[in-house]
């Protein structure tokens, strides 16, 4: 239950309304919690979040946490979960095309971008990201 509280904070209060990455800040409140959930196994994390929603919402923050702090194996991991749960989400999408750009991926960026064009037909970021692939 106190994992519950913890991670509808996070959502309230981290989450942006826009689809950019949030800053990764060195609060250690934060990171003690994202290390917390990343050692939690799949039954648990759906015994501690009560809904798919929740645990997708909880797995795109950690996973921007996790890509802000370097932890790309681990951003991925989140991102695909996310994007397991809620295959329509254009922002798991977005979050895999700009992690796999990051390391140089260049062709799954491209996949995981144009997918998420077509899940977002009006959002800017995708497209930006993309072409800043294609520029490099």
């Amino acid at each position: 239950m106190r994992f519950l509280l913890l991670v509808i904070t996070l959502l309230t209060t981290l989450v942006p309304t826009e689809l950019k990455s949030a800053p990764f800040t060195e609060d250690q409140n934060i990171q003690k919690q994202y290390e917390e959930f990343r050692q939690l196994d799949d039954a648990d994390r759906h015994q501690t979040i009560n809904s798919d929603d929740e645990l997708a919402e909880a797995y795109l923050v950690y996973g921007q946490r996790a890509l802000e702090a370097g932890d790309v194996e681990n951003a991925i991991n989140y991102f695909r979960a996310g994007s397991e749960l809620k295959p329509d989400d254009g922002r798991f999408s977005t979050m895999l095309g700009l992690t796999y750009s990051r390391i140089d991926e260049r062709h799954l960026a491209e996949m995981s971008l144009l997918e998420a064009i077509l899940l977002l037909p009006t959002a800017m970021e995708p497209r930006q990201i993309l072409a800043d692939h294609y520029y490099q």
